[in-house]
């Protein structure tokens, strides 16, 4: 709501293009991102063509499905209705491709690490990232670490840790320190 805001205002003042936007993954989670995106950079064409509200443009857009589902309790069962699939896909990308420059990984000839086969034991062999050197300009450890070179420690904090022993009932024999509770002092 911040961001669309803020849009509205350089909108009034400077006309309407005033933003570029850019991500990697612009629809990652739902399809409501997607109108989103929309509503950021062309709420004009979309209050023309009588899709401003998300109602609307999900309605146009999309086709939900209703099915019975176990309720979150775990008790019952309950009717829930789903956003399945998207219908009036060319119309869709022909309204984003007017604001929307989408390039693939296979277009801009990104580069990628080699993978390796790897075997877990409870799986079949699956490829893996290998691992690359570290550039010769990357910071080594210590200096992502500062605090381990002598920076503010909170005050005691992890040795009064370290030093708690679990508290046990009489004649019950006490567990190692390597199974010690690790929540602070009391």
């Amino acid at each position: 709501m911040d961001l669309d805001l803020k849009l509205h205002v350089l909108r009034q003042r400077h006309g309407a293009r005033v933003a570029t936007l850019a991500t990697a993954t612009f629809v990652a989670n739902s399809v409501a991102e997607l109108y989103v995106m929309q509503r950021y950079l062309q709420p004009e064409r979309l209050a023309a063509t009588g899709l401003g509200s998300f109602d609307a443009w999900a309605a146009t857009f999309g086709r939900s499905v209703t099915a019975l589902e176990l309720a979150p309790e775990g008790g019952s069962y309950r009717m829930k209705a789903r956003f399945a699939r998207f219908v009036n896909v060319p119309e869709l990308l022909t309204m984003f491709g007017a604001v929307a420059d989408v390039r693939t990984a296979e277009e801009l000839a990104l580069p990628r690490p080699a993978l390796v086969p790897r075997r877990w034991w409870w799986s079949a062999p699956r490829p893996w990232p290998a691992t690359w050197p570290p550039s010769p300009s990357a910071p080594s450890g210590p200096a992502l670490a500062p605090s381990r070179q002598g920076g503010r420690q909170p005050a005691g904090h992890h040795e009064r840790r370290l030093r708690r022993r679990p508290r046990c009932a009489p004649g019950v024999a006490q567990p190692p320190a390597s199974l010690a509770r690790t929540s602070p002092a009391r």
